[in-house]
């Protein structure tokens, strides 16, 4: 039954994640696009950049035969280590730009990107893959 339970969180982030990318993506659209305005009401979909992180935990702990206070934990750092790729994507990707709009839209929405791929793997693991380890851990004999 955990098992069932953690695919529906698993694919209800995945699916958070997806729909706070799209905007987040249509950011760049419009910035680079030929009417070139930057949108700022399309930062709603940061949201996403939380539940990417909030998956990307679930999954890491999901996957391995631990016990469960060591899922939680390896979770907690999988999303720091989250946290900190996204920040140097972000910084990389900007430096596509030039300084002032074009760096700071960049900045804004290219986690979008990352959002929308990742979301989408989470939704498609969730659904198809053999997630989450359900077999109880083995014990360690000393």
């Amino acid at each position: 039954m955990t098992g069932v339970v953690a695919r529906v969180v698993l694919g209800v982030c995945g699916v958070a994640a997806v729909v706070g990318g799209v905007p987040l993506v249509v950011m760049i659209y419009f910035y680079f696009g030929p009417d070139s305005r930057y949108v700022p009401e399309l930062l709603v979909g940061q949201y996403g950049i939380v539940a990417v992180l909030l998956a990307l935990g679930l999954y890491v702990g999901g996957v391995l035969r631990i016990p469960v206070v060591a899922r939680v934990l390896v979770g907690l750092m999988a999303a720091g280590g989250g946290v900190v790729v996204l920040v140097v994507f972000t910084a990389m990707a900007s430096f596509l730009g030039d300084p002032g709009g074009e760096r700071g839209t960049l900045e804004d929405a290219s986690p979008g990107i990352v959002c929308v791929l990742a979301g989408a793997w989470f939704v498609w693991r969730a659904i198809a893959g053999r997630w989450p380890v359900t077999e109880p851990a083995p014990r360690i004999r000393s």
